[in-house]
């Protein structure tokens, strides 16, 4: 394998081996920002909480999932804006602050390339900024993290983290840390 690789570098990279000759740099000017460019903040708190979701929605207790599951993540169906036939799922930054809402469909016969199984904040201009949520930064329920682990479990889906962390005998074992959602983390690790 050694070989191989040695190989590969004579041929692709022959220049790795041998001494970095120099060159002085010449100044480089930096592109001008276009001036129709607006300043982008990322994972900004809301200054809104979205009202009247439905906690009771058939989808969440199809799945089982408890009151107390439900509420402690804020779930509830959404009959409206970006939202509407999804289940609302908070989506909270280190501190604990709302950024946004992922929305989950309640119908998978409904998902298409047009209207994927989960919906998360896009670009949204407001007060001359641009603000931005990528995803890739993301742990979801990552705020309840507050000191050190001994422990931690990573799932990669939002239904997981709640089948998780209502499972009694992850609570009553002691052993219980809290779950996270990273899949868009991992996965671009492992790209």
């Amino acid at each position: 394998m050694r070989n191989v690789a040695i190989e590969l570098q004579k041929k692709f990279c022959p220049e790795l081996g041998k001494p970095i000759k120099r060159e002085p740099k010449a100044a480089v000017k930096p592109n001008p920002e276009p001036k129709s460019r607006l300043p982008t903040l990322v994972i900004v708190p809301l200054d809104f909480e979205l009202k009247n979701l439905d906690p009771e929605h058939p989808y969440l207790y199809d799945r089982n999932f408890s009151r107390h599951t439900i509420g402690w993540f804020g779930l509830g169906f959404c009959s409206r804006g970006m939202l509407k036939e999804r289940i609302a799922i908070p989506l909270h930054d280190a501190a604990g602050k709302l950024i946004g809402y992922a929305g989950r469909v309640v119908d998978d016969k409904a998902i298409t390339e047009a209207n994927p199984r989960y919906r998360f904040p896009g670009e949204r201009e407001r007060d001359g900024k641009l603000y931005e949520f990528p995803k890739t930064l993301f742990l979801y329920n990552g705020h309840r993290l507050k000191r050190p682990l001994k422990q931690l479990i990573v799932v990669e889906s939002f239904t997981a983290v709640w089948w998780s962390t209502s499972t009694d005998t992850l609570r009553s074992s002691g052993q219980w840390e809290p779950i996270i959602r990273a899949s868009k983390l991992i996965s671009s690790c492992h790209s």
